[in-house]
């Protein structure tokens, strides 16, 4: 089983793109100035399996880009997040990945926020 959990304490974007239905790029989650994750943005129908990346160091998921305007909201609204890693590497069940508050909500006192 690996698991990996980084805080996010600031973030980067990058959006590439010459036309609306060609757009890919990502958001850097910074964990005190050092990569904590990465979430990338592609077509729908290229959203790939989250993963370790940098020798286990950052966490990497993909988004459609229809959720880019959800997760900014999220960026913006909340003070506390963290990005989490779960694979229990056991066959047929895939890794997950979550940008979640932790503990006690921060933002608007919803429940934690999970993607």
């Amino acid at each position: 089983m690996k698991q990996l959990t980084n805080p996010v304490t600031d973030y980067r974007i990058t959006l590439l793109g010459d036309t609306p239905d060609r757009v890919f790029g990502w958001i850097e989650l910074l964990n005190a100035g050092k990569s904590g994750g990465f979430i990338y943005f592609s077509s729908e129908s290229q959203v790939e399996k989250p993963h370790l990346g940098g020798n286990n160091t950052y966490i990497v998921m993909h988004q459609p880009v229809s959720m880019l305007s959800n997760l900014l909201s999220i960026l913006r609204v909340e003070r506390s997040l963290q990005i989490r890693f779960f694979d229990p590497e056991a066959a047929g069940v895939d890794p997950t990945a979550f940008l979640e508050t932790p503990g006690t909500p921060i933002g608007r006192g919803e429940d934690p926020r999970i993607l």
